[in-house]
């Protein structure tokens, strides 16, 4: 099965939601922010991963570039595009897993787009 995973990251923890391919929340947790740390909590639930989102920001750069050594397939979406559409889907649910399906629908526009541009960092 293909895993989906969206990370919310702030500069002492990333938290993570994993849905499947029907966008239903199968993992949730929280790493430490270092790449490593990702990594370690997706090997430790055993999840094969697609695609992993997570928006711009202070660490955005750092974070990609680490996951992408690591052999994560990971792209960062500009927070300013998700953030219109992410406000529509939180006043209508703020359940974690909605915002990551979220997140994934951003990407599924914006990818084509990066992967033309830059691997790994969508805009």
């Amino acid at each position: 099965m293909k895993y989906y995973a969206g990370l919310d990251v702030s500069l002492k923890k990333i938290s993570i939601c994993v849905v499947d391919a029907d966008g239903k929340t199968v993992a949730r947790g929280v790493s430490p922010a270092v790449p490593e740390g990702v990594a370690g909590w997706f090997r430790a639930k055993s999840l094969s991963l697609r695609l992993i989102v997570h928006e711009s920001g202070q660490l955005s750069i750092w974070l990609q570039r680490g996951l992408e050594r690591l052999g994560l397939p990971a792209i960062c979406i500009d927070a300013r595009k998700a953030h219109k559409r992410l406000c529509q889907v939180v006043l209508a649910c703020r359940e974690q897993g909605a915002v990551t399906r979220s997140y994934l629908h951003i990407s599924s526009i914006v990818v084509p787009q990066a992967e033309r541009i830059s691997p790994g960092v969508a805009v």
